[in-house]
């Protein structure tokens, strides 16, 4: 291929993500995980965090949850993600507002509410889902049938959003009962 030819082709980064196959560790994390127990993930910062998710993303059998440090967080890793996956990715945002506040923010709800309703219908492969983490831990959240911790990960459920060891787990998480990392 010619120089011309290699400036003009389109640049496409969705394969990168499969060459963590070939990672150490990582087929091991993956078998861990199908058998229900536990991996972790050291080292994974910046935009490693959405090659991860995207790579987890193709061995999850539902949607993957990935729990952010913030909004902010939640902005660039949705940006970052975008250059590995061609799905879209659903936000639930955080909810700020003080523990027995009763002030619904417009926004915020028709947004939570429309990524849950998704989630709730989920059917053939899952876009990510970046979900900042909630200021107050006892911030009010549809009932769901698990919950997330932080730096959690597993083939259903991912938390990379740490520059602390991500550990992963065959547990599915909640977006709306995510706790601060």
């Amino acid at each position: 291929m010619s120089r011309e030819q290699l400036e003009a082709a389109p640049v496409s980064h969705f394969g990168l993500a499969r060459c963590l196959e070939n990672h150490a560790g990582f087929a091991e994390a993956l078998v861990e995980l199908a058998a229900g127990r536990l991996a972790t993930f050291d080292g994974v910062v910046g935009s490693s965090c959405a090659l991860l998710a995207a790579r987890l993303l193709d061995h999850a059998p539902g949607p993957l949850v990935v729990v952010c440090l913030s909004e902010d967080a939640a902005d660039v890793f949705c940006d970052d993600l975008r250059l590995f996956v061609a799905g879209e990715a659903m936000r639930l945002p955080a909810w700020e507002s003080d523990p027995g506040e009763r002030i619904l923010h417009d926004e915020v709800f028709g947004e939570r509410l429309r990524t849950l309703k998704r989630l709730h219908g989920w059917s053939d492969r899952a876009p990510a889902s970046p979900a900042p983490a909630s200021p107050a831990p006892a911030s009010p959240a549809p009932a769901s049938p698990a919950t997330a911790s932080p730096a959690t990960a597993s083939p259903a459920t991912a938390s990379p959003a740490t520059a602390s060891p991500a550990t992963a787990s065959p547990a599915t998480a909640s977006p709306a009962t995510a706790s601060p990392a």
